[in-house]
C-alpha cells in the first residue's frame, strides 16, 4: 500500500494518476529482481543471500520481543553417490525432496534457505525453549517417513546440528551458523546415529 500525504486538499487528474501506476510498475520490477536474487532456483528456498538479508532481522525482532531463537544446519547426506549412481537429475530432485520435507517441518514464518550444496539452514522461532529438539525429531521422522514409501531407488538421510540464540555466545546470526555448522559435522561422524545439539538445548 502506497499513502501520500499533502498539507492542504487537492485532486489528483489523469496525470498524476498515471504518475502513481509507473511508480507501481517501478516498485513491483524492484520486488521482483529482489525476489530473483534471494531465491534459489533449484528448490524455490531462500539462498544464502536472501537468508543473510532476512535472518538478522528476524533475529532482532524476535529479541525485542522476548522470542526465544533456534539455528538448525543441516546436509542431505550422499548427494554425491546419488548422483555418480543415479545421474545429476536423481540428484537435483533428491535435494528439492528434502527442501519440501523442510517446508513441512517448520512454519511459514520460519526462515528457510538453501546454503549451496547440499546445505540447509533454518532460523525458527520457538514457543519455547525445548521446541528446537522436537524440531529436529520432526525432520529425522519426516526423512525416515519417506524413506519408508518411497519409490525411488535410494534413501535419503540428513545430518543435522542445531543451537539456541544466546546473546551472550552469538555476536550475530554468523555464530549461530558457524556453532550449528559444526555440531552437524559431528553429527555426520557419528553416522547420523545421534543429534548434534548445542549446549544450551
Amino acid at each position: 500500500t502506497l499513502c501520500l500525504f499533502d498539507d492542504k486538499p487537492r485532486t489528483f487528474d489523469a496525470r498524476d494518476i498515471e504518475a502513481l501506476k509507473d511508480l507501481a510498475r517501478l516498485v513491483e520490477g524492484e520486488l521482483g529482481d529482489l525476489q530473483t536474487v534471494s531465491t534459489d532456483p533449484l528448490t524455490g528456498l531462500t539462498n544464502r543471500a536472501g537468508f543473510e538479508v532476512l535472518a538478522p532481522r528476524a533475529l532482532a525482532g524476535a529479541c525485542r520481543r522476548e522470542v526465544p531463537m533456534a539455528l538448525l544446519y543441516g546436509e542431505l547426506n550422499g548427494v554425491k553417490r546419488i548422483h555418480d549412481t543415479f545421474g545429476h537429475v536423481e540428484g537435483e530432485a533428491a535435494l528439492v525432496e528434502f527442501a519440501s520435507l523442510l517446508l513441512r517441518a517448520f512454519r511459514d514464518t520460519d526462515i528457510i534457505a538453501r546454503f549451496g550444496g547440499e546445505g540447509f539452514c533454518v532460523l525458527a522461532a520457538l514457543s519455547n525453549p525445548g521446541d528446537a529438539r522436537y524440531l529436529m525429531a520432526r525432520v529425522r521422522r519426516l526423512v525416515a517417513e519417506r524413506n519408508a514409501v518411497s519409490m525411488k531407488p535410494y534413501p535419503i538421510a540428513t545430518s543435522l546440528g542445531a543451537v539456541l540464540y544466546d546473546e551472550q555466545r552469538h555476536q550475530d546470526v554468523g555464530a549461530m551458523v558457524a556453532e550449528a555448522h559444526t555440531l552437524m559435522h559431528q553429527d555426520k561422524r557419528a553416522a547420523g546415529a545421534g543429534y548434534g545439539i548445542g549446549p544450551t538445548l
